[in-house]
């Protein structure tokens, strides 16, 4: 049996984000979502990191698609995502991003092909994305608890 692991890298990265407020180390969440995802990957030798990539195309479609979020603030967030993506791909991370569309959507795609290979492959989904984990069917494993 085939496990292929996909990691939500934006959905780690904001978990830690929001919970990082008073952490005096600038790079604190770059560093942490490092950890993390190598912390999951070192028990998957088949993982691919997956990542939001500029505008959604659905705010294109929708100007009011994700309108609320304050993006201005969320600068040095994004620059930290960078950050950890430069470095898994150093790291010798297979890293998937399309310019517009999110890591959820990259997701999705994975999972269809990884699934489409053969019934014994499995897929687990690494994300702290809640809008994300409840779209998952019964054959997909959500990684809530995942190393800290």
């Amino acid at each position: 049996m085939t496990e292929v692991l996909l990691v939500d890298l934006s959905g780690i990265a904001h978990q830690i984000w929001h919970v990082s407020g008073s952490e005096p180390d600038p790079n604190y969440v770059s560093i942490q979502t490092l950890a993390r995802v190598r912390a999951l990957a070192s028990q998957h030798p088949h993982a691919a990191v997956c990542c939001d990539a500029g505008k959604s195309f659905r705010a294109e479609i929708d100007p009011t698609y994700k309108a609320n979020r304050d993006t201005e603030n969320r600068a040095p967030l994004h620059h930290q995502i960078r950050l950890a993506e430069e470095a898994l791909k150093r790291d010798g991370f297979a890293v998937w991003k399309v310019p517009g569309f999110e890591a959820d959507d990259i997701i999705a795609t994975g999972t269809v092909k990884a699934l489409a290979v053969d019934d014994e492959t499995t897929v687990l989904i690494a994300t702290a994305d809640k809008d994300l984990a409840g779209s998952i069917q019964r054959l997909f494993a959500v990684a809530e608890n995942y190393p800290q």
